[in-house]
């Protein structure tokens, strides 16, 4: 791959500073004829860089003389690709690391900062073991919410409130698993295959194939590089999905003969519904024809028939749904914290103003559901985040405006959450609301 660095100097700057998705930027990069040891070296610095963000500008503050906030920030990524290379990969030597950051450095910089990313770069490459033993310089942050920050990268609010609700030990462990390799995860397409006749399949085709922990309809791929090219993939065999997302649709009245699926894109609880209940009739809806038409592509794919997708804002009362289904699903935008795993950039583009801002639309959403559903029904609302703002608290307002729903509790909890250290998932909320009468 030309110029690989310059390239993840490109992806970090679009994706910290413009809000841009890691994964679409890495698509975006990948080029046939480009030598996959070279793209696979830009996923891994892109990556980690995102990734570990507070612990490599905190690394290079303690190298530096100049405030961070004084580094242009070119060369502040510039050192933090450096940096990222010489004290996590092994494969590329420290001399080349230091010599294609001054490279970069020259393009990008001046006189000054040329000389000063050399001399950051080679200070840490002669104290790297030093680096390495002291917790890369935490082991002299006192306060315990600032040094969870800076080691596991993450906002300081966001570690500040997960310490508010939790034990030490506990956010420790939530921070950790948040920066590992998440899982693999597909929902086995029962129509056409048993998950034993799958798993035996795939492992065929050299596939290391897990059976689930929680959901008995789904499968974890240890090595999945190539799995989307295989002739299970492409008969529909499978889908790919979260065994949170899977749980949440397990967890609902899915037996119900009339199911609304309010926020469906890419399609993955709608078929999860059909695919547990083939007699039911489910309305699937979302924002735009782009969602709307991911979902049909999905439904194609699963060779499964879909009883209507239309497009629907969620947010706005639609009067033809009134009282007409036995269970809604509502998996609501959020702020996607539960995702950290497979989603870096989520930590540098969320703040508590989008949290508020999505709480309100969580929260109109949900009071359409609880027009739509039918006595008796259920609501299933979801969410792929951890925070009491969108999930607790919203239920609360819900109930207080809606005193004839009831929460149905979960594992004695009337908000049912899945932790990545803990079950292995995504980061995920779901509660299970009935409507025992008219308001």
């Amino acid at each position: 791959m030309k110029d690989m660095r310059r390239k993840a100097l490109t992806i970090i700057d679009d994706v910290i500073y413009k809000g841009a998705f890691l994964n679409e930027e890495l698509l975006i990069a990948y080029k046939p004829k480009d030598d996959i040891r070279d793209y696979n070296l830009l996923t891994q610095i892109t990556t980690g860089v995102v990734k570990n963000k507070l612990l490599l500008e905190y690394v290079i503050r303690k190298n530096s003389k100049i405030r961070i906030k004084k580094i242009h920030k070119t060369i502040l990524n510039i050192l933090m690709i450096g940096v990222y290379q010489i004290l996590f990969l092994d494969k590329v030597p420290s001399y080349s690391v230091v010599d294609e950051s001054v490279k970069l450095a020259k393009i990008y910089g001046n006189k000054g900062s040329i000389g000063f990313t050399n001399a950051i770069l080679r200070n840490i490459v002669a104290k790297k073991d030093e680096i390495i033993k002291s917790n890369f310089y935490t082991d002299e942050i006192e306060d315990i919410a600032q040094k969870f920050s800076v080691l596991y990268s993450h906002p300081i609010e966001y570690v500040e409130s997960l310490l508010s609700e939790k034990e030490e030990a506990f956010v420790e462990e939530l921070l950790k698993a948040n920066n590992d390799k998440p899982p693999f995860t597909i929902r086995v397409n029962t129509k056409l295959c048993s998950r034993e006749d799958l798993k035996a399949t795939l492992e065929k085709d050299g596939y290391v194939v897990n059976e689930t922990k929680y959901s008995k309809y789904a499968l974890q791929i240890e090595n999945p590089s190539g799995i989307i090219e295989t002739s299970s993939f492409k008969k529909g065999e499978f889908y790919v999905q979260d065994e949170a997302s899977i749980l949440a649709v397990e967890l609902s009245d899915y037996r119900a003969k009339d199911i609304l699926d309010l926020c469906s894109a890419p399609g993955g609880k709608s078929i999860n519904a059909k695919l547990l209940n083939s007699d039911a009739s489910i309305l699937s809806c979302d924002i735009s024809d782009k969602k709307t038409s991911l979902v049909k592509e999905n439904f194609k794919r699963l060779n499964l028939e879909s009883s209507g997708i239309i497009k629907n804002d969620a947010t706005i009362y639609n009067k033809n749904l009134e009282n007409k289904f036995d269970l809604v699903i509502v998996d609501a935008p959020c702020s996607g914290l539960g995702l950290i795993r497979r989603k870096p950039e989520i930590k540098w583009n969320r703040s508590l103003e989008n949290i508020k801002g999505l709480s309100k639309i969580q929260s109109d959403i949900l009071k359409n559901a609880a027009r739509y559903v039918k006595i008796k029904g259920m609501i299933i609302y979801s969410t792929c985040t951890l925070t009491v703002e969108e999930n607790e608290e919203v239920i609360a307002e819900f109930l207080r405006e809606n005193s004839n729903f009831e929460v149905i509790k979960t594992k004695e909890k009337d908000t049912l959450k899945l932790y990545p250290n803990v079950h292995g998932t995504d980061g995920f909320s779901i509660t299970r609301l009935v409507k025992v009468n008219e308001n």
